[in-house]
């Protein structure tokens, strides 16, 4: 009888160690797709795609919002911000959250936030990142040139 229920615990424990590894895997695994580097290689490798979904959205709108492959999708022609912004991660509330992502530039230059004009969010360079950061705050956003017209971007609010 003791035996019975001994060999039951360790094969319980057994299940419950091996749930726990398949989920530490995948969750490794998900944060490797949402690195700087798992985005980077997705833009480089689906150039052509991305390309051909940029040229086909409505430029006669200010401010727009669609979905593609699974990733919100922003974007807005006014003056001030032209990014087309692709939202792979974000985590948060409204009062904070972290978000990461790529963007594309169609004049190649790197774009603050698409929430506020270049004036509201300035960019610092420092070495190959552009970074902004709140004056008296935590907030922040740093991008990263990708490729031509392509860059990276991750911030906290």
């Amino acid at each position: 009888m003791k035996t019975r229920k001994s060999k039951r615990k360790i094969i319980i424990i057994a299940a419950a160690c091996i749930l726990f590894a398949t989920l530490f895997i995948l969750f490794v695994r998900f944060q490797y797709s949402i690195s700087k580097g798992g985005i980077s290689r997705y833009v480089k490798t689906h150039q052509t795609e991305l390309t051909a979904y940029i040229n086909q959205l409505d430029r006669n709108v200010v401010v727009k919002e669609d979905n593609w492959n699974g990733m919100r999708v922003t974007w807005s022609f006014e003056e001030q911000s032209k990014m087309i912004m692709f939202e792979v991660y974000y985590f948060g509330f409204p009062s904070t959250f972290n978000a990461r992502g790529f963007y594309y530039s169609p004049d190649d230059e790197p774009l603050p936030y698409s929430a506020g004009s270049p004036a509201d969010y300035p960019l610092e360079s420092k070495g190959s990142e552009w970074v902004w950061n709140e004056p008296d705050g935590d907030n922040w956003y740093k991008t990263e040139k990708i490729m031509d017209c392509w860059y990276y971007y991750q911030m906290h609010w």
